[in-house]
């Protein structure tokens, strides 16, 4: 399982002895794995959280074609991003610590399976998102206009 996983990721990385330089030097200290890519951003997002200079100033993150069902909570540990690609996943929702992503101004979501969108969404007000026609319940606030901008769009890649 999922959880099984996180309680080895010791042995799929070890953080003490070895701070990765890049998303290149993670992705190859990391054995192939069942939920390999969903370890990857998991170690990406702590590496953030422990402020890991590299990390920390990540702007863009590209997760495309990973085959990830969900993105860890930690994800709006990397405030910096301004762009985040999860084109072709298997995402069926979407933490609301994507909110604490304030300076995102792309999202990429086509081809996932999301139905909704998280209410802190919202908080992202100089976000775009493109996403599959299948999202059908997007956050509305009773409070204010929201002004991200949500661009209906399929992709045949």
């Amino acid at each position: 399982t999922l959880a099984e996983e996180k309680q080895d990721i010791y042995e799929v990385f070890d953080l003490t002895s070895s701070i990765p330089s890049s998303v290149k030097d993670l992705d190859a200290s990391l054995f192939n794995c069942k939920h390999r890519h969903y370890i990857k951003v998991w170690i990406l997002c702590k590496l953030a959280e422990y402020n890991v200079d590299w990390v920390s100033h990540l702007m863009q993150l590209n997760l495309h074609k990973n085959q990830l069902t969900v993105l860890p909570e930690s994800i709006g540990n990397l405030t910096r991003l301004t762009k985040l690609d999860l084109y072709r996943n298997e995402l069926t929702t979407l933490s609301e610590s994507i909110g604490n992503l304030t300076r995102l101004t792309d999202l990429h979501l086509y081809l996932n399976q999301l139905t909704s969108l998280p209410k802190s969404i919202e908080n992202l007000i100089n976000l775009k998102i493109t996403h599959s026609s299948n999202v059908t319940n997007l956050p509305t606030s009773d409070t204010k206009p929201s002004t991200t901008k949500i661009a209906t769009k399929e992709t045949t890649n």
